[in-house]
């Protein structure tokens, strides 16, 4: 199971088998051996750049995401907003029903 570094949760929600009982396994925190070195000039408004050196391999996969993506966000907004208004027009219709 792979969690985002900021998360709280020390156990595995998925059930592991030891000696035929089930128990939750405990996250195991890895560290990467990737370093990072970051230059910036001395003088930022003369030279607007930073340059940023990444050495070694990744250990790991990339990280889960922490948000939800603004893409996805907006989508379901709207999608939501487009029942939200569909229950609204159908109410009426269905308050005179049940009468």
């Amino acid at each position: 199971m792979i969690v985002p570094k900021s998360c709280k949760r020390k156990t595995c929600d998925i059930p592991h088998s030891d000696n035929g009982s089930v128990v939750r396994g405990e996250i195991i925190q890895k560290s990467c051996p990737v370093h990072f070195m970051k230059f910036v000039p001395d003088n930022i408004v003369n030279c607007p750049f930073v340059a940023l050196v990444c050495i070694g391999i990744h250990n790991h996969p990339p990280p889960v995401p922490e948000r939800t993506p603004a893409n996805i966000k907006s989508n379901l907004q709207v999608l939501i907003e487009k029942q939200f208004m569909m229950i609204l027009l159908l109410l009426p219709d269905l308050y005179f029903q049940a009468i």
